[in-house]
This record gives structure tokens, sequence and C-alpha cells, in this order.
């Protein structure tokens, strides 16, 4: 890696800081939120395909607790900041990092036996990435999903407009994504609510 691209790097992780800092202060940890969205997954089996990683929020909390993970993500600079949180805690090693869509992931022989998407749902333009999952999983696989809950699109909204911008909301819900998901073969095993996130487990057929 370059100087100038560690130094690009740096400025975006000081910048995911910064807005963690307003989420707490907002009322939302981010930390605390994504420790409890995976306690009450776990233990969820190894390999797990963390959909949508942005930050590596989920993927580095997965992997510090020994998960096996690999993480999707179109945007290669979300990947990098990713990888370079997963060093800083020591768990890079047991992550591997994909740059691209989720229909371009390739499934590992025998295929996932997780799949996991925290605040993901909502940035979908539809429900195709769904379906893709089954197609990379394992029989028997579980598939994480947490959501925020209104109160917590509420905090997200008034982050993004404290640093000027509107935060979109497409059209897939996880009211949405639980009806889409039954009908693939998805059955709840359990759902939960707390830190402002809704979380429901599934288990595949």
């Amino acid at each position: 890696m370059s100087e100038r691209e560690d130094d690009r790097l740096a400025a975006a992780e000081a910048a995911f800081e910064e807005r963690l800092a307003l989420y707490r202060d907002l009322g939302h940890d981010r930390d605390a939120a994504v420790r409890w969205i995976v306690d009450e997954a776990w233990p969820l089996p190894s390999p797990v395909l963390d959909i949508g990683t942005g930050k590596g929020v989920l993927a580095v909390e997965l992997a510090r607790r020994g998960a096996l993970v690999t993480s999707v993500d179109p945007c290669r600079e979300d990947q990098l900041l990713a990888a370079r949180r997963a060093r800083r805690v020591n768990c890079a090693d047991r992550i591997t990092f994909h740059a691209g869509t989720l229909a371009s992931c390739p499934a590992p022989p025998g295929g996932y036996a997780a799949a996991a998407m925290m605040d993901v749902l909502h940035h979908l333009e539809d429900e195709g990435p769904l379906a893709r999952i089954g197609e990379l999983v394992r029989p028997a696989a579980r598939l994480l999903l947490a959501e925020f809950s209104e109160e917590g699109f509420d905090i997200v909204a008034r982050a993004h407009q404290a640093e000027g911008r509107v935060h979109w909301r497409g059209p897939v819900t996880l009211a949405r994504a639980c009806e889409v998901l039954g009908r693939l073969g998805w059955a709840v095993d359990r759902e939960a609510s707390g830190h402002h996130h809704e979380v429901i487990v599934f288990r595949w057929r």
C-alpha cells in the first residue's frame, strides 16, 4: 500500500470514528449494538458470509470471536477500511475480503454455514440478493438479519442531517425480507429487539 493510500485510509478511519461518536451523542452506541446483535445469534457456524460489510463493524466482531468470515461489499474503499480495522484488533487473518456484489461472490466447497446482514436491507433496491443467499449456503445454514428499529432509523436520519446529508431508505424492509425469505425456504429460529435494532435469526431448509 502506498503512503498516499495509507493516508487516505487513515483519514477515512478518523471520519468513521467521528461518525461513531456522533451516534453515541445521539444515544446509539454502535459498538455495544454489534456486540449485542452477535450475542443474540451466537454461536454462528463457520464459514460466515457477511453481506454488505461496509466499514466492517459486523465482520470484525464475528472474526474477533473466532469465526471465519468472508466479507462482501461493492465498495473497495470500505473493504480496505474494514481490513484496516480488523488488523487493529488482530483478527484480519480470519476475514477474506471480496470487493464486489453478492452475485459475483463465489461459494466455498459445501457452501457457507451461515450468512449475516447488519443494517443492509434498507440499502437494497429490490429483494434479488435475498434469493442469492440460498445459493451460497449449505443445508441447515443460519442467517442473521439485523436492521434498525424505527427509533434507530430516526437516530441515523439525525446523524446524516447533522452532516448535511439525507439518509436514503429503500423499499426492502425487515418485514418484507421475512416474507420473501419464508417463500424461499428460510424458517425463523428466533427474534430479538434492542440497541435500536430488530434481529431475526433464520435456519435454511
